[in-house]
């Protein structure tokens, strides 16, 4: 979802929603991505954002890795399990492997962690809340 490639599958979705209505069933298009593509977004999301690979960097490795035709596939959400695996043996392991674990903690500590409450909305401002000169009135 992250990789500018949500133009395809919003029209992947969009044709789903015209199908289902024109035969008379509820607009409800399948998912964007694959599950296991949009765990595999998060991981390289994670990788890029804590530093671990240079965005420049981790996409030249892919298109230098692989065919092109492949990559694109894989950033669209259309490759196959085979294919997935020759695309990450194209990144750097080890900065992946702590990507793909701060994840799994991530979502470990999610499941852990009670919902908490709604921060309290604060009261609505009524009237001028200033005063002359733009100095708090007092209360």
């Amino acid at each position: 979802p992250s990789t500018g490639f949500t133009f395809s599958a919003m029209y992947r979705q969009a044709d789903q929603v015209a199908r289902a209505l024109a035969a008379g069933r509820p607009p409800v298009p399948q998912a964007a991505y694959p599950r296991r593509h949009r765990w595999m977004d998060a991981v390289a999301l994670r990788a890029l954002d804590r530093g671990g690979v240079g965005g420049p960097e981790f996409f030249d490795r892919l298109f230098d890795r692989n065919p092109a035709e492949r990559v694109l596939r894989f950033l669209d959400g259309r490759t196959t399990p085979a294919e997935e695996i020759a695309i990450m043996n194209s990144t750097r392991l080890m900065p992946m492997i702590a990507a793909t674990a701060g994840d799994a903690v991530h979502r470990v500590r999610d499941r852990l962690r009670p919902t908490r409450p709604a921060p309290a909305i604060p009261p609505a401002v009524v009237g001028d809340a200033l005063g002359a000169g733009g100095a708090p009135r007092p209360t």
